[in-house]
């Protein structure tokens, strides 16, 4: 189960990225596309850490 979740969290991690450089590329708006990253990687980490720890 825990591998599954990890699997999941990070498909989630790499749609949330590819979004964020989309973001910085075609929109050409930094503080989205920072956001965005910043936020993506916080939850996987965040996800990683509660999953691993119970």
């Amino acid at each position: 189960m825990k591998i599954l979740l990890f699997i999941l969290t990070i498909l989630a991690f790499i749609k949330t990225i590819s979004y964020g450089l989309f973001e910085l590329k075609e929109n050409k708006n930094k503080p989205a596309a920072i956001t965005i990253i910043c936020l993506a990687l916080g939850s996987c980490i965040f996800t990683s850490t509660v999953v691993f720890i119970r």
